[in-house]
């Protein structure tokens, strides 16, 4: 849920809004300045709705089916809105639409300026339906015809050889060859006698070797064995490289175009509703109430398409919060303090008042001496107003101010923005803004913004203080104008 800060608007009405194409109708808004009268007693902006029927882009006053007014309030003291068409192509708004300004018209010159803005809010033309479902794909074309084969690639080197098989079994032993003859026996010696029989002798050396006989004859060859088993074939060569492909065929023919599908369902209508806030943790000054979701039936009791937004078609909701109410009399143009809440010392050098002394915005402001009879319970000049900020986070103290001379011989004198709960208490935020020990001074400072975020969205009293905490330590002298409460980005 987002909270914007906007002016609080009399006169709420009832605001449907349909901005999208519907079966070739196109819907159109227009958003122009409503005079004062009996629509608007203090003058507003009309927002007319209608069906492009004729289909030039524009809404013609025939073409007009509903209205709304969106009007200033003569209670919000210069509560104004400004409108301006955004053109198709806009980064939020890509249809285009209206942006709105608000803001609280200080200086009177009819327009929402940069420094009296509360927000903008933009209005966009509704996109168009979503698009129906595609129709089915076409049958396929027939094939082109086949391209010529390539020529083949060269041959793979051969694999290696297959491991051998095992040998055969032997054949069989061939026949002895025939036994050649014995050579001749020598011629016997005569025998001798017989001698006594001596020592054993030694061994004789063995005779010679006969000679060999003659190798016989061979035996024929034997019978060839059976052959061994086939040995397992060698590896798989490497494949030989790709042939260089062949040129492609035409293209076929393109298939004929599938019917069109039907149409898709529309898209529902956008529509927008915009009803008070009272004041609440939503807005704590009041404010407008924007529902935004599809008239698309969603949630118990809710009809599609019968141009009423329910309740369970609600997508999202805005709050547009009217700016608080800021400071009274913050020019002191009513040459006093009326709606301010002041103190001053006992004794002091010069008194605080409003006169054109401190005046920096018209013909007053609030003029201080920053000395006299000062001390523990008699050290605080102040000037100081209790605001609501209730439902606003960002939020800042905008005021001039001036110390034109002081010549301190003490204790220091500080000018401090104090922040404390509304009726006064214990300090929630303080902001030194100038101190003075010895002799200086400050020229006039325009427009100083106090930022008071960390302590908004409470009541709260702003004090603006002059601490004197001594009694007569030396003159001095300093000033206070157009307070004002500002709201920050």
């Amino acid at each position: 849920m987002k909270r914007i800060s906007a002016p609080l608007f009399a006169g709420l009405a009832l605001l449907a809004w349909a901005s999208c194409k519907d079966e070739g109708v196109l819907y159109l808004t227009s958003l122009n300045e409503e005079a004062p009268g009996d629509n608007c007693a203090d003058g507003g902006n009309k927002l007319d709705f209608g069906a492009d029927g004729d289909g030039d882009g524009q809404l013609t006053a025939v073409e007009i089916t509903a209205s709304a007014y969106v009007c200033n309030g003569a209670a919000s003291r210069g509560a104004t809105v400004t409108s301006s068409a955004l053109e198709p192509g806009d980064t939020d708004c890509p249809g285009g639409g209206y942006l709105l300004s608000v803001g609280v018209d200080r200086n009177g010159n009819g327009a929402v300026d940069s420094d009296e803005g509360g927000a903008t809010r933009k209005i966009c033309n509704g996109g168009s339906g979503s698009a129906g479902a595609a129709g089915p794909t076409g049958d396929d074309g027939p094939a082109g015809e086949q391209g010529e084969p390539g020529a083949a690639g060269p041959a793979g080197p051969q694999g290696d050889a297959g491991v051998p098989g095992a040998d055969g079994d032997n054949g069989a032993q061939g026949i002895q060859g025939i036994q050649g003859e014995t050579g001749e026996t020598g011629e016997t010696g005569e025998t001798g006698e017989t001698g006594e029989t001596g020592a054993q002798g030694p061994q004789g050396d063995a005779g010679a070797q006969g000679p060999q006989g003659i190798q016989g004859v061979p035996g024929p060859q034997g019978i060839q064995g059976d052959a061994g088993p086939q040995g397992e074939p060698g590896e798989e060569g490497d494949q030989g490289p790709q042939g260089i492909p062949g040129v492609q065929g035409p293209q076929g023919d393109a298939g004929p175009q599938g019917e069109q599908g039907d149409p898709g369902t529309n898209g529902f209508n956008s529509l927008l509703l915009v009803s008070s806030e009272p004041v609440g943790p939503n807005c704590g000054t009041a404010g407008l109430r924007v529902d935004v979701g599809l008239d698309n039936g969603d949630g118990i009791g809710s009809t599609a398409r019968d141009g009423t937004l329910q309740t369970g078609e609600i997508d999202d909701t805005d709050f547009l919060c009217s700016p608080p109410a800021g400071f009274q009399n913050g020019s002191f143009e009513t040459g006093d303090f009326t709606s301010w809440i002041t103190q001053d010392l006992t004794n002091p050098l010069d008194a605080l008042l409003v006169s054109g002394n401190g005046a920096s915005d018209g013909d007053f402001g609030v003029h201080t001496g920053f000395d006299g009879d000062g001390g523990p319970g008699n050290d605080s000049i102040f000037v100081a107003q209790d605001l609501d900020l209730t439902g606003f986070d960002s939020v800042g103290v905008s005021f001039d101010w001036a110390v034109p001379f002081c010549d301190v011989s003490g204790q220091d004198r500080v000018f401090s923005l104090i922040v404390e709960p509304a009726g006064g208490g214990g300090a929630l935020l303080t902001e030194d803004l100038f101190t003075c020990n010895g002799f200086g001074s400050q020229s006039p400072v325009d427009d100083q913004v106090v930022d008071i975020s960390s302590v908004a969205n409470q009541a709260v009293r702003i004090k603006f203080r002059w601490l004197v905490p001594e009694d007569f330590t030396g003159p001095a002298e300093a000033s206070l104008d157009d307070v004002k409460l500002v709201l920050l980005p």
